[in-house]
């Protein structure tokens, strides 16, 4: 994701267990990027996308670069059942 290279940081994250380094960004910086690229139509903050991307609970304004990744992976693996035709089957009970 080239075009977040400017707004994702490298830091130390400690658990309670191990040390990791994690890519975070600014949950603002995220939405006045996207705004600017003219991918959303304001830069308000959705609230429900960052607690679903947030580092934790509690540092909701960080975001993880390696989540919103996993999305966009799962949102085009979806976008090619879509294209071909998926069928559920249903349950005989």
């Amino acid at each position: 994701m080239e075009f977040m290279s400017d707004i994702v940081s490298k830091q130390d994250v400690k658990t309670k267990t191990s040390n990791q380094k994690v890519e975070i960004f600014m949950a603002k910086k995220f939405f006045h990027k996207l705004h600017k690229l003219n991918i959303r139509k304001s830069n308000s903050v959705l609230a429900n996308l960052c607690d679903f991307l947030c580092l934790d609970k509690k540092y909701q304004n960080f975001l993880m670069l390696k989540k919103l990744k996993r999305c966009m992976v799962d949102f085009k693996s979806q976008r090619y059942f879509s294209l071909i035709g998926f069928n559920k089957r249903k349950l005989d009970l």
